[in-house]
């Protein structure tokens, strides 16, 4: 079973159409499911085309990707949005390059006191439950939860 995110309230769940009905529904069963052009680059959630140079393109293709990736660069956000964010303490912000290429930008799976992730730390996704929704997050280690 998929925790409750600790970080957002339900109403920030995002919606399951286009672009991102593939990836919603590889994190529904558990799986990170990212696009790629047809000649296995990685490409952003949105992006319908290759942009690399003498890329020849072809389909958009998804693939599962492996759910391991080098903090690439963090910060800590201080943010109080009652209409979207629950955390009323400081949350660590992510920038996560995964194993397979892809970028994505995400929090904890849970709260955590140490909010310093340092660049080059090697970390792994888990998923929260955001509505009816399954979002990547960072899976915390209990040294790293402070707990």
């Amino acid at each position: 079973m998929i925790a409750a995110d600790w970080l957002l309230l339900d109403s920030a769940a995002p919606s399951a159409e286009e672009p991102l009905t593939k990836f919603l529904a590889g994190t529904a069963d558990g799986e990170l499911v990212l696009p790629f052009c047809g000649s296995g680059h990685p490409l952003d959630l949105d992006q319908l085309e290759c942009e690399r140079e003498g890329c020849p393109g072809g389909p958009r293709q998804w693939r599962e990707v492996s759910r391991t990736g080098t903090v690439i660069a963090s910060i800590v956000m201080h943010r109080l949005e009652k209409s979207f964010i629950a955390a009323t303490a400081p949350y660590p912000v992510l920038e996560v390059e995964l194993d397979s290429g892809h970028r994505l930008y995400v929090s904890t799976d849970r709260h955590t006191r140490s909010v310093v992730f340092p660049a080059g730390e090697i970390v792994d996704i888990a998923f929260v439950r955001v509505g009816e929704t399954s979002i990547p997050r960072i899976a915390l280690t209990e040294k790293r939860s402070g707990k």
